[in-house]
């Protein structure tokens, strides 16, 4: 099994590229303004003031994380950014630092979070109380988008061994893709500010995370190959060769080391 970045959408039927927009789409709804980035969030301010990388959730209405999956990807995206921006090096928070420094009331801060889908007015004034010693913080919603792919059979004639000029191979591609859809958004802890809010997804740019699975299969007339391929034959023509999709750590990975190509001064994009 290959994880593979499939450049799918120019391929996928029209039916199940609607599909695909029309689930993505749900973020859109709640306010959300993919591509939001204050000009006061760039490489210079973030490696003058520093990063923290505060938590992340599950959008409300949707099981919670537990704690340790918080610190996880919280610790794992922050991971992702120092190894994008080498300059953040002693310069970048994580889970721990903001929980420690805001103390009792973090619980509180998250479960807000939650369910007002930004930081509230009374959160922003927590947060400027805490005195987090990095300028910026970024905070992190899983939205409730698990889909998987089956992207369609690709199919390529080719020749033999014994004759070939003759197309009496195919080889056969399967791939399977997994969609997820996550919100960034990055306050100034200064003025309490929200100086980022976009959507980061695992088909950003068209470029779908898949697995692959791909072999070869006899179309001739000859009765040897013909038996030798029957099996194989049946099975793909079956149209259940698909391999599993990515798993959700795996997709959420992938999400990570986009997220931290994007941030202001990274030197891998």
């Amino acid at each position: 099994m290959l994880h593979v970045w499939n450049k799918w959408r120019s391929r996928m039927p029209a039916g199940v590229l609607a599909l695909v927009v029309c689930t993505a789409g749900i973020s859109c709804s709640t306010g959300v303004k993919p591509g939001f980035v204050s000009g006061a969030f760039n490489s210079r301010s973030i490696v003058n003031g520093g990063l923290a990388v505060g938590f992340v959730v599950n959008r409300e209405g949707s099981p919670s994380l537990k704690a340790y999956e918080r610190h996880l990807y919280t610790d794992q995206l922050a991971s992702y950014i120092l190894g994008n921006n080498p300059q953040l090096k002693g310069k970048l928070d994580s889970y721990g630092y903001v929980s420690a420094r805001i103390g009792k009331p973090f619980s509180s801060f998250i479960n807000s979070f939650k369910m007002e889908g930004e930081l509230s007015r009374r959160s922003v004034e927590q947060l400027k109380e805490a005195q987090l010693r990095r300028r910026f913080l970024m905070l992190v919603t899983i939205l409730p988008v698990d889909e998987e792919i089956q992207l369609p059979v690709e199919v390529e004639g080719v020749g033999g061994l014994i004759n070939p000029e003759i197309e009496d191979y195919e080889d056969v591609r399967y791939q399977t893709g997994r969609l997820k859809v996550v919100h960034v958004q990055v306050y100034d802890t200064k003025t309490g500010s929200k100086v980022q809010d976009q959507l980061y997804s695992s088909d950003d740019g068209n470029i779908l995370l898949a697995t692959e699975r791909h072999g070869r299969r006899y179309t001739g007339n000859s009765l040897m190959g013909a038996l030798a391929n029957s099996v194989s034959n049946r099975i793909s023509k079956s149209g259940n060769n698909h391999p599993p999709a990515p798993s959700e750590t795996v997709t959420l990975n992938y999400i990570w080391e986009r997220i931290a190509k994007s941030v202001p001064g990274a030197t891998r994009s």
